[in-house]
């Protein structure tokens, strides 16, 4: 397993060792118009560059990221302003059998779903995130598949500890609360099901790829698709303005007024205290998980990471809140709920397909 994915680093780097758009890049300077320019036309959005890496096994499409997609992340992170500088990663030998691992125990039928959609697993450090997915376009500019990247570097702790420390980044920090994510049982809590889950998420936005379950996360003409065409979408979003095709939630204005301040990772804006309040409110929508409830796009991918999770593979999501030792909240999620059976047949209808 490990000798098979060094070979195939070693291969694919030798193919894609090119830094002729590096050098565009340099050339760019601080010229927000020109770099925007390279972003659009970049190689690694067109389809034809991943067609050595599509035509691997799903299991062997677990690389280190090619110096084009380095470029290209450096790239988007320069754009949106963040400071992270990726570079190809160097993973140890440990992580590379968890993710091997935590790829290869993946239902089969999450597999066939994404298997002509999904350029690969890349690898690197310095993202300036767990994971990033992105399109990849044919020659009429339409959305085909997506490469996953996964920053492995900060990819090391357990499921439970992994999922703990997500569900509190909404919240600023409170002694007196105390917030515990629970995906796997004890004799499964581990760093390769926390790599897993956080897979699974991502292919919940390859799995999208083409499909009408929501507009583009990168771009959206809301007057030539209107919302009408994503059924998906319109169980838990409406337009807020047509002008801009702005969202929000089916609940923003109907109980669910803490969500416009729900972010994830960075900049928390709730105190620990209303957690409780807020998954009591989550607990009235058709969002299976607080982090579904933030934008459109990861409103399905937390439906389809967590319908495979809980369903397909029987496992637990529970979010527990305590005030000094006191139980407030067992948020488990919502498959099997009324208020979210119309979502559920939607990604099972996915994977009768």
């Amino acid at each position: 397993m490990i000798r098979n994915f060094i070979g195939a680093v070693i291969f694919i780097a030798i193919i894609w060792s090119g830094t002729g758009q590096a050098d565009s890049q340099q050339a760019c300077g601080e010229d927000m118009d020109c770099l925007r320019q390279l972003h659009f036309h970049h190689r690694v959005k067109d389809v034809k560059y991943w067609r050595a890496f599509q035509a691997l096994p799903i299991d062997k499409r677990i690389l280190a990221a090619p110096a084009q997609l380095v470029d290209y992340l450096n790239l988007e992170n320069r754009i949106q302003g963040f400071p992270n500088r990726p570079r190809i990663a160097k993973p140890e030998r440990q992580f590379l059998e968890d993710i091997n691992a935590a790829i290869r125990e993946i239902p089969a039928a999450v597999k066939i779903l994404i298997n002509g959609r999904l350029m690969g697993v890349f690898l690197v450090e310095d993202l300036g995130g767990t994971g990033f997915t992105d399109y990849v376009f044919d020659e009429q500019n339409e959305p085909v598949g997506a490469f996953v990247v996964l920053d492995a570097a900060v990819l090391t702790q357990s499921a439970n500890a992994w999922a703990t420390w997500k569900e509190n980044t909404p919240f600023m920090p409170d002694p007196e609360f105390n917030l515990q994510a629970r995906i796997e049982s004890a004799a499964d809590d581990n760093h390769k099901q926390a790599l897993q889950y956080i897979l699974l998420h991502e292919f919940g936005h390859v799995a999208s790829v083409g499909r009408d379950f929501h507009p583009r996360w990168d771009e959206w003409d809301c007057k030539k698709n209107p919302p009408q065409q994503f059924p998906f979408f319109e169980l838990s979003w409406r337009l807020n303005d047509s002008v801009d095709c702005k969202v929000i939630s089916r609940f923003d204005q109907s109980g669910f007024s803490h969500r416009v301040d729900v972010v994830y990772y960075f900049g928390a804006k709730l105190a620990q205290a209303v957690s409780p309040e807020v998954y009591t409110q989550l607990e009235q929508t058709n969002f299976p998980s607080l982090y579904a409830a933030t934008i459109p796009a990861d409103d399905f991918a937390e439906s389809f990471v967590t319908y495979v999770h809980q369903i397909l593979m029987g496992k637990p999501f529970e979010i527990r809140i305590d005030k000094q030792g006191q139980q407030l909240t067992d948020f488990r999620g919502c498959w099997g709920a009324a208020r979210c059976a119309a979502k559920q047949a939607m990604i099972a209808q996915l994977f009768t397909q």
